[in-house]
């Protein structure tokens, strides 16, 4: 019989429905070690909070031409998101409306740009996200790409000449492949002060108040925003922070677009997640950050020292959760054997480099509390694999054996389980 519009056949052959599928992959996940760079893992708080009753209800504002029961809560629930997310990284106010990085980019795109203005920033050749452009381009605005004279260093006197001859509605840093910030004060010292500089950190959240881009509002940024679940250890979902030089048009214009524009529903159940994983920052984000960058230059360091190229920051092999290794050929094969022995990573194009690679980010391993000693081995089974030094079935034997070990979640509160009983049905 023909398979339904909702049947799917599992590995087993036989027809399976929705929760047998996530169930399936979820066990599919059971022996991997997580080294993607854009994903991370939350605590039992966080996604209990996203299960929660919350996701069931609305809440537009006082604004809105109706109004619902019960807003006082759920009010309390984002003002005290917004609250923490505003003091964590030392801005003025945020918004926590959006429901993803790019749409953060999206509500500051209709926010203050009209047709014919220029916006500019990282070409994906340099490791900048593709959403700025594209949408600059749907808008009938020009992009011009922020001129660079290394990974991380821009080319002060070109920058200057293009700002002029191009006179540019915004400036926005968008890394997706990030060693090391770029100073925000070498762009500011050739920026018009009307013209917003903005800094999409979705990568580098998690590290921002600590480790990479320390004290952005003071070196001339803006705006910062990003997605909430890459090195920072939230929901999914997208967050915008203004700083003291952002004029309440900009933020009006941009916070409009995000809540009211892009969406009226900014889903509670999110938001709760995202104030939750705050709180669990605010108490345990340094640690984390300085831990993060600590493994991610282990994990660099051994990898070298088995003999793949690594590329390197300025000073250090990394100052974020980023490792990069260079591939000369056979990169997709290569990455699909990883991915069978459980290694889980993403293959890229090496900004700045005409070769494929691999982009490994330790944030997630680092939550699940993978000691320096366990970092060193994941390098090492790495590093055999690439080079073919190692049997396949061993290696995929004791990546299971690593990802299967018990593992408390760490940065989080201990009881992060225990929630009001009104929160599980």
């Amino acid at each position: 019989m023909a398979l339904g519009v909702f049947e799917h056949v599992g590995h087993t052959g036989q027809s399976m429905n929705i929760r047998d599928i996530v169930g399936q992959y979820a066990a599919s996940r059971a022996g991997c070690i997580p080294l993607v760079a854009s994903e991370n893992s939350v605590s039992k708080a966080v996604r209990t909070l996203c299960a929660s009753p919350v996701s069931e209800r609305y809440c537009v504002g006082p604004a809105a031409p109706w109004r619902y029961p019960g807003e006082k809560y759920l009010e309390e629930v984002v003002s005290r998101t917004t609250a923490l997310a505003t003091i964590i990284f030392g801005g003025k106010t945020a918004t926590v409306a959006p429901l993803s990085g790019s749409q953060c980019v999206a509500a500051i795109m209709l926010g203050i740009c009209q047709p014919g203005d220029v916006v500019m920033g990282l070409s994906a050749a340099d490791g900048g996200h593709w959403a700025l452009q594209s949408m600059a381009e749907r808008m009938q605005c020009h992009f011009e790409p922020l001129p660079l004279s290394g990974r991380s260093k821009i080319d002060a006197d070109k920058l200057a000449q293009a700002i002029k001859a191009r006179r540019p509605r915004l400036v926005m840093v968008d890394p997706s492949h990030s060693l090391e910030a770029i100073p925000p004060e070498s762009i500011r010292a050739v920026l018009p002060a009307d013209i917003p500089l903005f800094y999409d950190i979705s990568h580098f959240m998690g590290l921002v108040p600590h480790q990479y881009l320390t004290n952005p509002f003071l070196r001339g940024v803006t705006v910062l925003h990003g997605s909430t679940h890459k090195s920072f250890f939230g929901p999914q979902k997208g967050l915008i922070i203004f700083g003291a030089e952002a004029d309440a048009d900009l933020i009006k214009g941009i916070s409009v677009a995000a809540e009211k524009i892009l969406s009226s529903n900014t889903h509670l159940h999110h938001v709760a997640a995202l104030g939750q994983a705050l709180e669990e920052y605010e108490a345990f984000g340094k640690d984390y950050a300085a831990t993060v960058v600590k493994n991610a230059r282990i994990f660099a360091q051994t990898l070298q020292n088995k003999g793949l190229a690594v590329l390197s920051a300025q000073n250090s092999f990394t100052e974020s959760h980023h490792v990069f290794v260079r591939l000369d050929a056979n990169a997709e094969q290569v990455w699909h054997g990883l991915i069978a022995s459980g290694i889980y990573t993403n293959l890229v194009r090496v900004p700045r480099e005409n070769s494929p690679g691999f982009r490994f980010g330790l944030a997630e391993i680092t939550r699940l509390g993978y000691s320096p000693s366990e970092i060193e081995e994941v390098a090492s089974l790495v590093a055999d694999f690439v080079k073919g030094a190692g049997n396949s079935g061993n290696i995929k034997k004791s990546v299971g054996e690593l990802a299967q070990r018990p593992r408390p979640m760490k940065f989080c509160f201990e009881d992060s389980a225990s929630l009001h009983p009104a929160f599980v049905k």
